[in-house]
């Protein structure tokens, strides 16, 4: 009575951000919408003891965005929202 359609997605796969460096564990973080740096550095579980906070990037395609967590923590920084791909890389 209900055929399958062809082309048709059974389930879908949220979009990621990942996240590499000094963080417990690092890795990729799925992207749900308006997700900022700072919510993904908290869902990656923190930094390490001597992760560089002042001096994150994200790799967004051949762009590459500096971060301060700092500045962001204490208000000086807008927040900045990931898209589908970047990569926050904390030294």
């Amino acid at each position: 009575p209900n055929p399958p359609v062809p082309g048709m997605v059974g389930e879908t796969r949220p979009p990621f951000a990942y996240v590499m460096g000094e963080l417990n564990p690092a890795g990729p973080q799925p992207l749900t919408p308006r997700l900022d740096v700072l919510q993904a550095l908290a869902a990656a579980g923190g930094f390490k003891d001597f992760a560089n906070t002042k001096n994150i990037k994200i790799r967004r395609g051949s762009e590459v965005l500096k971060f301060n967590y700092k500045d962001a923590i204490n208000g000086r920084a807008a927040p900045l929202l990931l898209r589908p791909g970047d990569t926050i890389i904390v030294p």
